[in-house]
C-alpha cells in the first residue's frame, strides 16, 4: 500500500519536473525567436533609414532649385524624425515583450520551485507516517508476544497451582 503510494508520488513529482522544464525551454525559445525577429526587424528599420537618407542626398545633388530643396529637406527630416520615433517606440515594445517574458520565466521557475518544496514536505509526511504505522505494527506485534507468554506462564501457574490440589 504505501510502496504504491510512494511509487506514484515519485512519478507525479518526476512528471511535474519534465512538464516544468519543457514549459521552460518552451518560453525560452519563444524569447529566442522573438529576439531574433527584433534584430532582424531593428535591422531592417535602420536600412530603410540609411536608404532614405542616401536618396535625399542624392536628389538634393541633382536638384538645381534651390528652393525646392530646402522644402524637401524639411519633409525629409520630418520624415527622418517620425521614423527614428518609430524606431525608438519599437525599441520600448521590444525591451517591455523581453521583459514580460522574463517575468513569466521567473514566475514558472519560482512555481516550479514551490512545487518541489510541496512534494518533499508531502514526500517526507509520507515517509513519517509509513515510519508511525511501521512503529506501531511492531509494537503491536511485541505487546501481542509479551502477553501470550504471559498467558502461557499463567496457564502453566493455574496447571501446576491444579495439579498440586
Amino acid at each position: 500500500m504505501s510502496g504504491c503510494s510512494h511509487d506514484e508520488t515519485e512519478k507525479t513529482q518526476l512528471l511535474d519536473e519534465l512538464v516544468a522544464i519543457a514549459d521552460d525551454q518552451r518560453a525560452i525559445k519563444e524569447e529566442r525567436q522573438m529576439a531574433s525577429s527584433a534584430v532582424k526587424e531593428q535591422a531592417l528599420t535602420a536600412t530603410a533609414l540609411i536608404r532614405d537618407e542616401t536618396m535625399q542626398r542624392a536628389s538634393k545633388r541633382k536638384s538645381v532649385d534651390g528652393d525646392d530643396d530646402v522644402t524637401t529637406s524639411k519633409k525629409e527630416m520630418a520624415l527622418i524624425v517620425v521614423q527614428q520615433a518609430e524606431i525608438d517606440l519599437e525599441k520600448q515594445r521590444l525591451e517591455y515583450k523581453k521583459l514580460k517574458l522574463q517575468a513569466g520565466v521567473n514566475e514558472q521557475a519560482l512555481a516550479r520551485k514551490e512545487r518541489a518544496e510541496m512534494r518533499e514536505i508531502e514526500l517526507k509526511r509520507h515517509t513519517d507516517l509509513c515510519r508511525n504505522l511501521r512503529l506501531r505494527a511492531t509494537s503491536q506485534h511485541k505487546h501481542n508476544l509479551g502477553g501470550a507468554v504471559e498467558s502461557r506462564a499463567m496457564l502453566g501457574g493455574v496447571l501446576i497451582s491444579w495439579r498440586q490440589n
